[in-house]
């Protein structure tokens, strides 16, 4: 019995199209740190740190502006539909690639997180660890990307 976990292959263009304009804005957004007060909302939260009154709860009512939960969203679910729909011709050379990619792509990941964890501090930590987020999957994406066009350029 054969098992796929794939997506089907026409939702790959789809994906595409959410996730580069998804992984652009949120740069610009986390670069320029531009919150526009239309997202400002009041929204329920699992467990709240207020800073200012070092009040802490498990649950509770939270202002945030939400512009970056959308296109943090968007950039996960949308690279994955990138990362694991099915090629148009998926064979065992394809799932090869595929699985060494992810390998590859989870110890560059992990390299990088060690590296941040012995040699970057304080609120700059707080950034990579948001990238962090987002790296394994464009790793991941990158290098099964790179994997076919060299496998396309020697055929």
């Amino acid at each position: 019995m054969k098992t796929s976990y794939l997506l089907p292959y026409e939702w790959k263009k789809a994906g595409w199209i959410v996730f580069i304009p998804s992984i652009a804005i949120g740069l610009y957004l986390v670069i320029t740190e531009y919150e526009p007060s239309v997202f400002d909302l009041r929204l329920p939260s699992i467990f709240v740190d207020d800073f200012i009154d070092s009040d802490k709860k498990l649950y509770g009512i939270v202002e945030n502006n939400f512009l970056n939960e959308i296109v943090g969203v968007l950039a996960i679910i949308s690279g994955l539909v990138v990362a694991f729909s099915k090629e148009k011709i998926e064979d065992e050379f394809i799932s090869k690639i595929r699985l060494e990619s992810l390998v590859w792509a989870t110890y560059v990941n992990y390299g990088v997180l060690l590296i941040t964890i012995l040699f970057v501090y304080d609120f700059s930590f707080f950034y990579v660890m948001i990238f962090n987020m987002f790296t394994i999957l464009l790793f991941f994406i990158i290098r099964f990307n790179w994997q076919k066009i060299k496998l396309n350029k020697s055929i």
